[in-house]
Formats: C-alpha cells, structure tokens, sequence
C-alpha cells in the first residue's frame, strides 16, 4: 500500500533537517537519506581540521538541489497512492458487482 505524503512536512523536514537527510527518509528515500547523514557527520567531524569543506559543499550542493526533488518525489508519490486508492475502489465496485451477479442467478 502507498501512503500520500504531505508536501508541507517534506518541506519543513527538508528546511530545517535537510542536510541530515530527514526529508529523504520520510519520502522513501532511505539510501540517499543515510548518505547525506553520513556526509554531514563527517563533514562536521573534519571541520576542526578545516577539511569538512570537501564532504559540506556537495551536501549544501546537494540540499539545495532537493528543493525541487522533494516536489518531484512528493508528488510521485502522491500520484501513486491516488493510483492505488483508484484501483482498489474499482477492485471492490467489481467483487459487490459480481456477488450481486452471483446471487441473483441463485434465485
């Protein structure tokens, strides 16, 4: 089952706890979301030697970048859910249409 995401709690997620990767976890997106963790740990652990720099650009880079794919992803998303709930109503009207097929040729 796919669940709709809310498009404004991807944003706060990506805004204020972006660079961790927050807003990736809660899109779906776990592997890419471990990694931005990851860079963020480990460019502020190289910080103190004034080389975090090299792992911080390409996350700010990056987070940056995720303003327009947390729309695209949302969305995605949302339009499979949609899909889905689609489908499983017909699935149902189908399965009352065919037990009202069935008991009206037992009478």
């Amino acid at each position: 089952m796919v669940e709709k995401k809310s498009m404004l709690l991807a944003y706060i997620l990506w805004f204020f706890l972006g660079l961790l990767g927050v807003h990736r976890f809660y899109l779906g997106k776990g592997g890419t979301g471990a990694l931005m963790l990851i860079l963020c740990l480990i460019g502020g652990a190289l910080a103190m030697f004034g080389i975090g720099f090299i792992f911080l650009i390409p996350l700010g880079i990056w987070w940056l970048l995720d303003a327009i794919l947390v729309y695209v992803n949302c969305s995605k998303i949302n339009k499979k859910a949609e899909e889905f709930a689609y489908m499983q109503t017909a699935m149902m009207q189908n399965t009352v249409a065919m037990q009202e097929k069935i008991l009206n040729q037992e009478k």
